[in-house]
């Protein structure tokens, strides 16, 4: 990562950023199992078969930016939308993370985001009519 210490970064990025890096692996059902350091997003895409798209294996972390279709003025909301309406790990602690002192989610809604971060995946799965609505950066918080 690099050392801007002033830059939030988004947990749930492209990896064609050019700063990207993997924030983690997406483990079946188990949610993300989180890396202790991060990867440039680069060097991990390689290892992946050319028939996967490395956001249905890999969470990407990237600068936020102003162009973002998420951005709410200077929110994220994306975060907004999952904090108040998806579901959350049931874990008494919180999951490491690397990004955590960096990451605009945490920045923006505490341990709501991080409790429901492990379960964000890039690629919405058709027909799950919640997670449709929550990833449409078209659709307010309140219209959820």
């Amino acid at each position: 990562m690099d050392e801007q210490e002033n830059v939030a970064w988004c947990p749930s990025s492209k990896p064609d950023r050019p700063e990207a890096v993997v924030l983690g692996v997406h483990a079946d059902s188990d949610g993300l199992s989180y890396l202790d350091t991060p990867v440039p997003a680069a060097e991990a895409t390689v290892f992946l078969p050319v028939d996967v798209l490395p956001t249905k294996a890999i969470r990407f972390a990237a600068h936020c930016y102003a162009e973002c279709a998420q951005r709410v003025g200077d929110d994220c909301g994306l975060v907004t939308k999952v904090a108040r309406h998806a579901p959350s790990v049931e874990e008494s602690s919180l999951p490491k993370c690397h990004l955590r002192p960096r990451c605009k989610w945490w920045q923006q809604t505490g341990i709501d985001a991080c409790r429901r971060c492990p379960l964000v995946v890039h690629d919405v799965k058709v027909g799950d009519e919640l997670t449709m609505r929550i990833a449409n950066p078209n659709v307010a918080a309140d219209e959820v």
